[in-house]
């Protein structure tokens, strides 16, 4: 008979692994006790991770093209910086995501395939999840120099120096997590095969160092520095719009939504990505002290906290990008307008004729001249019309002239 055996192991990942193993011997197979908390784990990453992986991938793909056909608008080194936030997002839901869901929903996980692809599949997931906190923390950092260092913001907010900052970061991530390499394989307990540690020692530096690099690189600094940039953000942009209601009668300027945003986007990435860090290092720590009923609950809390940690990847479209490319949108539209309005004012202007100066039978034409006479005109010709004695000269101050003058000026 076919049977269904659950290991929960800790695995490369150090959270407990829930993979479904079919064996054909029933003499070698082992029961457990399927929980409630077991159940709705499953039904979590059956239901919900599909979710999130077709409103990542698809807002995603879709700030990626409008990246495109926006290139000649919008600022180069905030679309740069956008279009790898939207590419990072869209590899860690697929290698990250996707794999455990195909893991619950079809029992196949692309790390047993072979040898290479458990070493590459950890190096890929663990470097470009880090390094989605780091493109946000390039994208507000440019922020702030645009902000408080206004005047030297074209020079140091440049796409070269945006690339050149994303390499040094994706380097100094490769190289802590480019152990998977040679640390990191298949290794077969029986019938079962997982991607592990090859060795005691580096499982040890993985379950007791490592978890602790990853959080602070993947979490906690990027919080920090994203919580210090804002604040400053937000401080200069106060401090300027006292400055300017001050000169304007205390009027308050723009960008209050704006400054609403700022917290709003540095409380989001500390809910999404701490508490999966958090757990991460107490399942490596005290995974094996505890029995099977308190191993259920923290695997259904490990699901939980995870699945909100892929939220982060999922939506930081909309918090991000989403706003961004709707303004760019809308100055598009209202670019077309003005020019539209400049082309029919033009031609308006063009069609139109001068009216006529104004004529009463009973009162003389040069009357009106202090109505319809420019300044400019007007001060050339105010010695002749009126000399020094300041009664008008009958040789200039005629209908004539005054006509003349008035369909010069208009």
């Amino acid at each position: 008979m076919l049977g269904l055996v659950r290991c929960r192991t800790m695995n490369e990942d150090f959270w407990p692994s829930r993979r479904l193993h079919r064996g054909g011997n029933s003499s070698n197979l082992t029961t457990e006790v399927t929980y409630t908390e077991d159940m709705v784990s499953k039904w979590l990453w059956k239901t919900v991770a599909p979710c999130l992986l077709l409103i990542g991938t698809t807002g995603n793909s879709y700030v990626i093209v409008m990246m495109f056909r926006l290139r000649h608008r919008m600022n180069k080194c905030i679309r740069f910086n956008l279009l790898m936030l939207s590419f990072t997002d869209i590899v860690i839901l697929i290698t990250a995501l996707g794999r455990v869901w195909l893991d619950y929903m079809f029992n196949v996980d692309i790390r047993t395939i072979s040898d290479v692809s458990c070493k590459l599949h950890v190096f890929v997931q663990y470097t470009f999840t880090s390094m989605s906190s780091w493109i946000l923390v390039s994208y507000n950092l440019e922020m702030f120099i645009s902000v408080a260092f206004a005047f030297y913001g074209r020079s140091w907010n440049t796409v070269r120096k945006a690339r050149l900052r994303l390499l040094l970061v994706f380097i100094c991530l490769a190289c802590l997590n480019c152990f998977s390499f040679w640390t990191v394989g298949l290794r077969t307990d029986g019938s079962i095969t997982n991607c592990q540690s090859n060795s005691i020692g580096i499982d040890v530096y993985r379950v007791d160092v490592y978890v602790w690099v990853y959080m602070i690189f993947m979490s906690l600094l990027p919080f920090t520095i994203l919580t210090l940039l804002n604040s400053l953000i937000i401080r200069t942009v106060i401090h300027s719009k006292l400055l300017d209601g001050a000169k304007h009668g205390g009027r308050e300027g723009k960008g209050d939504r704006r400054l609403h945003r700022l917290p709003l986007t540095t409380t989001f990435f500390l809910v999404s990505t701490f508490p999966s860090a958090v757990v991460v290092v107490t399942n490596s720590y005290t995974w094996s002290e505890w029995d099977e009923r308190v191993q259920a609950r923290l695997y259904l809390a490990w699901s939980i906290v995870a699945l909100l940690h892929y939220t982060n990847p999922a939506f930081n479209f909309v918090i991000y990008t989403f706003h961004k490319v709707r303004e760019e949108q809308q100055k598009r539209e209202l670019s077309k307008r003005r020019s539209q309005m400049s082309r029919s004012f033009a031609t308006v202007s063009q069609r139109s004729e001068l009216p006529p100066a104004p004529h009463h039978p009973q009162r003389p034409l040069h009357a009106y001249r202090h109505r319809y006479l420019p300044k400019v005109t007007l001060k050339a010709t105010k010695l002749s019309m009126f000399p020094l004695s300041g009664k008008p000269n009958p040789q200039h101050c005629t209908d004539a002239a005054v006509q003349e003058h008035y369909d010069e000026g208009v």
